[in-house]
């Protein structure tokens, strides 16, 4: 007679599953850690791409079109050397974030209105990143470049970009630190890079010159 074959024990299930959360519990730290770096390279890549579409639209246009940071995207928005959020646009967008893209800028140039060529939020996989511009050390919002693709006078020219939920920039504390921090220079000549802070090799492609 052929015997059934036996399943597992309440006791064998129950210690399966105490191992498996075990293994989840050891692991929740560094995908904590991981997901919050993450963040901080979107929104780092975020501000590199929306410097580079303001660089190739006022060249494609022969028009200056400015890059800015703002506290929001709504009809109250004000530009703040914090961001977290970016409008690229031919006018200042004070207090008109809210309006629709344009294809085409309005010629004349209207200065009632900002003409959005491209927005971005923070909320979009980048929520807990924090951004500090500045211009020779002294805050600043935005970044205007002419039609020749150069930047004018009092542009931001570095974005810090840290993430204070995740901890510590590796580059401040080697020991506590747990975020890989970055940074984006932008130049007199209208170029534009990502960086690491960490990279000390000047030779290395990362270093932050």
């Amino acid at each position: 007679m052929l015997s059934r074959p036996r399943g597992l024990s309440i006791i064998e299930i129950m210690f399966g599953l105490v191992i498996v959360a075990m293994l989840l519990m050891m692991g929740l730290p560094a995908f904590t850690v991981g997901l919050q770096n993450f963040q901080l390279r979107t929104a780092a890549e975020s501000v590199l791409a929306g410097l580079q579409v303001a660089r190739m639209e006022a060249l494609r246009r022969n028009a200056s079109v400015r890059f800015q940071l703002v506290d929001s995207l709504d009809a109250d928005c004000n530009m703040v050397s914090s961001g977290p959020n970016w409008v690229v646009s031919r006018n200042d967008p004070t207090a008109a974030c809210d309006q629709a893209a344009v294809d085409t800028f309005v010629e004349p140039n209207d200065l009632a209105q900002p003409q959005i060529l491209q927005k971005r939020d923070s909320r979009e996989g980048s929520v807990n990143v924090a951004l500090a511009a500045t211009s020779g050390g002294a805050a600043a919002n935005s970044v205007i470049f002419t039609g020749l693709g150069r930047v004018a006078a009092g542009s931001i020219d570095t974005v810090n970009v840290t993430n204070p939920v995740g901890g510590v920039c590796e580059h401040v504390d080697a020991v506590n630190g747990k975020m890989r921090c970055l940074r984006i220079l932008v130049g007199r000549g209208g170029q534009v890079m990502m960086c690491d802070p960490k990279v000390t090799d000047a030779a290395d492609s990362r270093y932050c010159q």
